[in-house]
Formats: C-alpha cells, sequence, structure tokens
C-alpha cells in the first residue's frame, strides 16, 4: 500500500504512538474551527459582561443603569424588554460592589476556560477537544433542568446545540484515534 506522505509527519519505526502534527490532517478540522469560532465569541461576551460588572462598582454608574432599568420596567410596549427588567431590578437594588465584583470575576474565569478550549481547538489539539467535551458535558444537567422549568426556544437551542458539540467531538476523537492507529 503506497503511503501519501503530503503535508503529514513522518514517524520512524518504534517511536510510540504517532500524533497528529499538522492540523490539517485531522478528520474534522473544519468542525473544530467553527467550534473554536463559537467559543470565542463567547469568551467576548463574557468580557464585556465581565467589564460592564466592574464597571457597575461606580455607584454613578450603577445609579445610571439602575435608573435605565426602572424606565425600561415602565414599559415602552416591548415585552422582552420589559420581562428582562422586572427580573433583574430587584436583583440589581439588592446588589453590593462585593457582588459586582463576584460577578466581574466569574464572568473572566468562565472566559479563560473558553478562551483556552477555542484556542486549543483552533490548533486542533487533543486535549482542548477533551476539555471541551468535559466542560460542556458538565453544564448540561442545569440546561435540561432549565428546559425543564421553562420551555423556551432559545433553551431548547442551547441545549440542541451544546449536545451536537459534544457527539461532534467524541466523533472527531475516534476518527482521530482510528488515523494514528493506521499510521503505526
Amino acid at each position: 500500500m503506497a503511503s501519501r506522505s503530503v503535508g503529514r509527519s513522518q514517524h520512524p519505526p518504534g517511536a510510540g504512538a504517532p500524533h497528529v502534527k499538522d492540523k490539517r490532517d485531522l478528520p474534522g478540522l473544519k468542525g473544530l474551527e467553527i467550534i473554536a469560532g463559537f467559543k470565542f465569541v463567547q469568551a467576548a461576551t463574557l468580557i464585556v459582561a465581565g467589564l460592564g460588572a466592574l464597571g457597575l462598582m461606580n455607584t454613578s454608574v450603577s445609579d445610571l443603569a439602575q435608573d435605565w432599568l426602572e424606565r425600561l420596567a415602565l414599559g415602552n410596549g416591548q415585552h422582552f424588554a420589559v420581562a428582562a427588567a422586572t427580573r433583574v431590578l430587584p436583583w440589581f437594588n439588592a446588589a453590593t460592589p462585593r457582588h459586582f465584583a463576584a460577578l466581574g470575576a466569574g464572568a473572566f474565569a468562565y472566559a479563560s476556560v473558553f478562551l483556552a478550549e477555542g484556542i486549543g481547538l483552533w490548533q486542533g489539539r487533543k486535549w482542548a477537544e477533551w476539555l471541551t467535551i468535559i466542560v460542556t458535558s458538565s453544564l448540561l444537567p442545569f440546561e435540561m433542568i432549565a428546559v425543564h422549568r421553562r420551555l423556551t426556544i432559545v433553551r431548547v437551542a442551547a441545549l440542541v446545540v451544546n449536545s451536537l458539540v459534544i457527539v461532534y467531538l467524541v466523533w472527531e476523537l475516534r476518527a482521530r484515534t482510528r488515523l494514528e492507529r493506521e499510521k503505526r
């Protein structure tokens, strides 16, 4: 059987388990890059949220935001905006700068996980696939509970997308393992 070596790494016999050196050799590269892009968007969103939470520690910014939420809660005909404002306003009134700092720190910590996943997936790293599977799987029970409590399109979509990401990554890891075995 002739081996194609263009763009593929060569391993001497007995060198141990081969590793995919060039990410273009991965069976599901395009999918990994799409998931990585999604992780980058999630990280950016959390960084913005974290900065916003830290900004709310400033009393003048906090007062301005509270005033805006109160006007929004009075209603301007947009059901979603009124519902969001009426849910956030009681929490916002009870929050202290320490709460906003904790919220910001949590957002930054979670953003760092998304960045690690995104960078690793973009580079085609096996550890990033495992990390993404573990982190995403750990959140599925919470998503299921949220869907059970209140069925919305957004919650169902998040549950479906995250389930598909897990299934895809497991498939890709199995395909990679099969490819590595064939190269031995």
